[in-house]
């Protein structure tokens, strides 16, 4: 269907003697309640090609992902960031909030914009849990316009429309699409401060 796709993502370590193949499908529309993402890891022995495991890949996943933006926030965020936004305010929001928060020990707050309030409210519960303030946005341009650290994950879906502005991200600040963009308006992007 529109907006789904499949993706085999090989690995192999021959110092550790493994190899590897996480199995990802990405489904614009999925069941009520359940991820747009999902993933599989099948690890097996270099050596005699046995299976050595099967894993449920999802954290991993979630954890990769806000690993890299993590990675690049520490060479191109502010130090001084105090405040993050999060668009789209699922698995993706909770595990960038995971790795960010150590990495810039000045974050307050963090403003965030989701597509249903049941979602939007549990993440908010995680954020203060985490000893930060949280800002239910009431729109997308509040939440993006306050923050130093900008995440977007915004998961895909049929008939979804671009909705974010590269104007409103203020100069200095961080941006991590990890939405692949699909949320940016494309005429907006030569706006950012690159």
């Amino acid at each position: 269907r529109p907006g789904d796709f499949f993706q085999a993502m090989p690995a192999a370590s021959g110092a550790l003697g493994l190899a590897l193949v996480k199995w990802t499908g990405v489904v614009a529309d999925p069941d009520p309640g359940q991820p747009n993402v999902n993933a599989l890891i099948a690890l097996s022995d270099m050596t005699n090609g046995q299976p050595v495991a099967v894993l449920a890949g999802n954290r991993v996943t979630a954890l990769r992902t806000a690993a890299m933006t993590a990675i690049a926030a520490k060479r191109l965020a502010r130090a001084d960031s105090n405040a993050l936004a999060f668009i789209g305010t699922g698995v993706q929001a909770r595990s960038h909030l995971a790795a960010l928060q150590p990495m810039f020990p000045g974050l307050t707050k963090a403003s965030l914009f989701g597509r249903t309030p049941a979602s939007v409210a549990s993440f908010a519960g995680a954020v203060r849990a985490a000893g930060l303030e949280a800002v239910i946005s009431a729109n997308a341009r509040e939440a993006v316009e306050s923050a130093d650290i900008a995440v977007t994950s915004v998961p895909a879906a049929q008939g979804l429309r671009p909705f974010l502005d590269g104007a409103w991200i203020k100069p200095g600040a961080f941006a991590s699409m990890v939405d692949l963009g699909r949320s940016w308006r494309p005429d907006t992007i030569r706006d950012l401060d690159i």
